[in-house]
């Protein structure tokens, strides 16, 4: 099979060789492809450190934000009996808010919670309390009934 194999590729150069006879490269075919490769190769460079130039341009821009010294600062506001106090800001109103670790349970002791909190208050009162303690409705009437079920109550309902 190599005698086969061996007869048929040089078969095969014998008639490349006659067909690329006549064909010539010009001159400067070499330094044109030395000179694509380099272009090509630039052009790679370039596209490969764009992301790095956005990341670092990104970082630069979220730190300037971030940081309270760069912002600028409002001129002080002054009348004619010179620079003024700022004006008192009120405090937010405390939002009472669920336990800080609610505990995980399993589906049937949610489903138990929710039940023993449809057995006092109505679905409207869930939403409420999903709204104050920003939660979704199921979390809401789930936490509530387990409130319910501790023998706890619920201040933010009547």
């Amino acid at each position: 099979m190599d005698e086969q194999l061996s007869t048929w590729e040089e078969r095969l150069r014998r008639e490349l060789d006659v067909a690329v006879r006549e064909v010539r490269a010009p001159g400067d075919l070499v330094a044109a492809v030395r000179a694509g490769g380099r272009r090509r190769l630039r052009r790679r460079r370039a596209l490969l450190a764009v992301p790095a130039v956005v990341a670092v341009a990104g970082g630069a821009v979220w730190a300037a934000a971030s940081d309270p010294a760069a912002r600028p600062v409002p001129p002080a506001a002054s009348g004619p009996a010179g620079p003024q106090a700022p004006a008192p800001v009120a405090p937010a109103p405390a939002v009472p808010s669920p336990p800080e670790d609610p505990q995980v349970g399993e589906p049937a002791d949610e489903a138990a919670a929710a039940d023993r909190f449809l057995e006092q208050y109505r679905f409207a009162d869930a939403q409420r309390l999903a709204s104050v303690w920003n939660v979704d409705t199921w979390e809401a009437k789930v936490e509530g009934g387990r409130r319910l079920l501790a023998g706890e109550s619920i201040p933010e309902l009547p």
